[in-house]
């Protein structure tokens, strides 16, 4: 079925042709007779649901309840626009999947894509709330990019019939702006003018002092981007005189959260105050009492995201103050649909966006996480707008008294280096950026303050930035010894270190993370060994670490630091994280060279060298012999009575007696040690008695060993003997 319907979107009147298709279990079932009105209560209990919308069917103020979750009679279409599902622009991004959850008692409404959602509740005849079958989207948001945008407003606290203007900033190959009021109350349109500043156009509207209709005030006024809502921009602006001032004049919170949202009372109210959400009363989950400046919610939703008005019951409404409360539809550092992704963390002010986790950067700082930094007096991407529009040059108080705001979910603040409801006030010392929001200790040369737009210290002049000490752009960190550092064997190559953080003795103290340098300077058992030379490094932000891949029966030089960043320029104790470990003997290696060096009719004589640097203390040894031909084996077990430390490989020699003559062995050696119940791998050789020996009565004795040489005693015979092998 067509169904035609007369909208009016920013002014203009369309004719919107609307087809909806519901697909459900998996079978398709088409419905002829659905138009805009077309609700979630089609869709059966315990099904998931696909819905198709073709057309602009949106913007049809007050045919919706709720944010995030929605009410069964609401109608699909304008919903998933609202909750960001199907695109106002891209035919392509016109699906939307929705399921029913659980049911609630209070829907609440909220303004998103330029559609505004009732809020509807439940109250039964004992006077408490009943809940209502509630439906929730499923499907992924919408793919539309954020634009490098900007709205620039000054005089946004005014005189009582004073105009005030605001510039919006938008990059030249991009498509131009309309300006708009965030509280449709009226038909007003301001006096626009356009201009090119570079690779920047400008937009600029004159907006005659506070706008009224309908009993209610806006304070909300908005730049449009065709074919981008999320880059819709929304400024504040209203009376000078108001009774009441926001601390900031727009929050950020995260879901979940709970908020204190409060003003300061600038002038006596005689009268009751009232509290009010897009110039509506009636704040449903929030209690107050008629003095209360402040309001606190308990457990924050995006559906209480809007602009808050507080205004003296005996006044014109013109002077009330506001406040604008922007909710991320996720916890802190989430974003994405079911907030299941991390965002990358952005720096300087920077807010992850909860939908695609991309950095909206505060003014003066861009980049992907807004590392970089804008030269005073710019901001946006790649510093490409300025405050002072004919300015070539940096200006530093070019963006004073100048309210910037960026699309969500930044909002407005001061220009970097600024703060105060008038953003006339320079930051206060350890502070710095939009608003002086973000805060440090920098630490830089002769005890200057760091930069208050940049939070980095100045160079002096002679090529130093930073007090000695501390390091990093902004000098705000140094090295410092942990305390308690203990160790705890784990293996023969791991230890773990465990320790305390330097901030548990000193206040205003944080760790950023904690530095792990270690050396081998030596063997256990080693005499006047040299180090290695080669100093690893580990880092992590846990108090407790293993280190591994250590060489067994080594010593070891272990120091462990923090990063720290401290209000704190010195340190009176004389804490040392420093300490020696020795790793544990392993399973020795395998003896080396093992061969026979004399073979007489009775006896074998042989060698094998020892491994060096040495893993352990050499304990004792396992000699096997076996005679192939009867395949008799015999074991012997001798001890080394090695000394503690060497400085090269040692030689060993052993000598098997009574064989057979002119018979074939095997000769097995395994080697143990010290405190390790496992030998090294066995090591065979097969060797040979001879058949008669030369002389027929003597003695052999091993009298001396060096590397590679063997003295033996060949007694009696016609004199001593040597043999060289």
């Amino acid at each position: 079925m067509k169904s035609f319907q007369r909208m009016e979107v920013d002014g203009i009147y369309r004719l919107i042709f609307m087809f909806v298709l519901f697909r459900i279990s998996g079978a398709v079932t088409y419905y002829t007779d659905v138009d805009c009105t077309t609700t979630f209560d089609r869709c059966p209990t315990n099904n998931t649901c696909s819905i198709s919308c073709k057309g602009d069917c949106i913007k049809n103020e007050g045919t919706i309840w709720g944010t995030v979750f929605y009410p069964s009679f609401s109608s699909v279409c304008q919903s998933a626009a609202h909750d960001f599902r199907i695109s106002l622009w891209n035919t392509s991004e016109r699906s939307a999947t929705f399921k029913r959850v659980e049911p609630r008692c209070v829907f609440l409404g909220s303004k998103q894509m330029g559609i505004s959602s009732l809020m509807q509740s439940f109250v039964g005849n004992n006077g408490e709330f009943v809940a209502y079958p509630s439906y929730k989207f499923l499907s992924s948001y919408i793919s539309e990019n954020v634009l490098n945008v900007a709205s620039l407003h000054t005089k946004y606290l005014f005189e009582e019939n004073e105009s005030h203007r605001q510039y919006c900033f938008l990059l030249k190959n991009r498509t131009d702006i309309k300006f708009g009021l965030y509280a449709r109350i009226n038909n007003v349109r301001p006096t626009t003018i356009f201009t090119t500043r570079g690779d920047v156009k400008l937009f600029a509207a004159d907006w005659k002092a506070a706008t009224k209709g309908n009993g209610k005030l806006n304070a909300g006024y908005q730049c449009f981007i065709q074919s981008n809502t999320l880059s819709t921009l929304t400024s504040l602006a209203f009376r000078k005189d108001a009774y009441f001032y926001p601390p900031k004049l727009t929050v950020t919170v995260n879901l979940n959260e709970e908020v204190h949202l409060q003003m300061i009372e600038k002038e006596v109210c005689e009268g009751h105050v009232i509290w009010r959400k897009n110039g509506e009363r009636g704040l449903v989950g929030v209690s107050y009492n008629h003095s209360q400046t402040s309001i606190t919610f308990p457990v924050i939703e995006v559906g209480h995201s809007g602009i808050y008005s507080l205004e003296c019951n005996n006044s014109d409404i013109s002077r009330a103050g506001f406040v604008q409360l922007i909710v991320r539809a996720c916890p802190k550092g989430k974003y994405g649909n079911n907030c299941t992704q991390n965002c990358s963390g952005c720096l300087n002010g920077g807010i992850c966006h909860d939908l695609n986790g991309k950095c909206i950067c505060s003014p003066g700082f861009y980049g992907r996480t807004c590392e970089k930094v804008c030269p005073p007096g710019s901001f946006g991407r790649k510093c490409k707008m300025k405050c002072k529009f004919d300015s070539t040059s940096d200006d530093k108080l070019g963006c004073k008294e100048a309210l910037i705001c960026l699309p969500h979910p930044y909002g407005c603040s001061c220009a970097a280096g600024f703060m105060g409801i008038f953003c006339n006030e320079t930051c206060k010392p350890g502070t710095f950026g939009a608003g002086c929001s973000e805060k440090l200790h920098c630490h830089c040369a002769n005890g200057e303050n760091c930069n208050i737009f940049t939070g980095s210290c100045d160079d002096n002049g002679d090529g130093e930035k930073c007090a000695p000490n501390w390091y990093g752009d902004q000098c705000d960190y140094t090295l410092k010894d942990v305390v308690e550092l203990s160790v705890h064997t784990v293996s023969t190559s791991a230890v773990n270190l465990t320790w305390k953080s330097p901030s548990e003795l000193y206040s205003a103290t944080h760790a950023r993370f904690y530095i792990i340098t270690y050396q081998r300077i030596g063997w256990r058992y080693v005499c006047n060994a040299s180090g290695d030379v080669k100093i690893f490094q580990k880092n992590t932000t846990d108090t407790t670490y293993v280190l591994q891949d250590l060489e067994p029966s080594a010593i070891y030089r272990v120091h462990v630091r923090a990063n720290i960043i401290s209000k704190y320029s010195t340190f009176n104790d004389s804490t040392t994280s420093e300490v020696i470990v020795e790793t544990s003997a392993t399973i020795p290696p395998p003896p080396d060279d093992l061969h026979v060096v004399l073979s007489t009719s009775s006896s074998l004589f042989f060698v094998w060298s020892s491994a060096f640097p040495p893993v352990g203390l050499l304990e004792h040894y396992k000699i096997i012999s076996r005679n192939l031909l009867t395949n008799y084996t015999n074991a012997y077990i001798f001890y080394a009575f090695e000394d503690e430390c060497r400085n090269r490989s040692f030689e060993y020699c052993h000598a098997i007696m009574g064989l057979t003559p002119n018979q074939e062995y095997e000769i097995q050696l395994i080697i143990f040690n010290k405190n390790v119940s496992i030998g090294s791998e066995a090591v065979t050789i097969a060797a040979k008695t001879s058949s008669s020996d030369p002389i027929a009565d003597f003695k052999i004795s091993i009298f001396r060993h060096d590397k590679n040489e063997v003295f033996i005693d060949i007694l009696p015979g016609s004199a001593n003997s040597s043999i060289y092998s």
